[in-house]
């Protein structure tokens, strides 16, 4: 776990200020189960440029929006690995939590051993049901289960 802090200083009116977020880097090869971060897109997708920067790395096109409107189309892409040893399947769960900590919406849904790649590696794609949830903040938070062993990823967004 590392802890990433910036500042900066706007020297013409003497302003400052500074952000800090904590950052956990995966030790994929170790880890009986981890997860990439969370990158979601959404159709349509906004003008990013260029368009095709990260095609080599991810398969779908991410988004830094986090506020949806109601005919928003949103995917969340992740990756699931797993260390050396033998492949497990593995179950996925995912809840979308309100302000209000209740779980509104929830699933869960296995990838099969068959899916990981020689490389201990599987994507894992989840639409999100924006249509279907109130307007509001909610928190998704995804869980990787492989026998008792768990990793976790939480992303915020709102629906307008």
């Amino acid at each position: 776990r590392y802890q990433l802090r910036l500042a900066a200083h706007r020297s013409n009116t003497d302003e400052s200020g500074s952000v800090f977020t904590d950052v956990e880097v995966p030790n994929f090869e170790k880890d009986d189960v981890s997860l990439s971060g969370v990158v979601l897109s959404m159709t349509p997708a906004p003008v990013s440029a260029p368009r095709g920067a990260l095609a080599g790395l991810v398969p779908v096109v991410p988004t830094t929006v986090r506020d949806f409107s109601k005919g928003t189309a949103v995917d969340a892409f992740l990756r699931v690995h797993q260390g050396k040893g033998d492949v497990q399947p593995v179950t996925m769960s995912v809840k979308f939590i309100d302000t209000n900590n209740v779980t509104v919406m929830s699933r869960k849904e296995p990838i099969a051993a068959t899916q990981f790649l020689a490389s201990h590696a599987a994507d894992y794609r989840l639409p999100l049901p924006i249509s279907a949830l109130a307007p509001g903040a909610y928190l998704m938070r995804i869980v990787a289960a492989r026998g008792s062993r768990t990793a976790s990823r939480d992303v915020l967004f709102v629906v307008r």
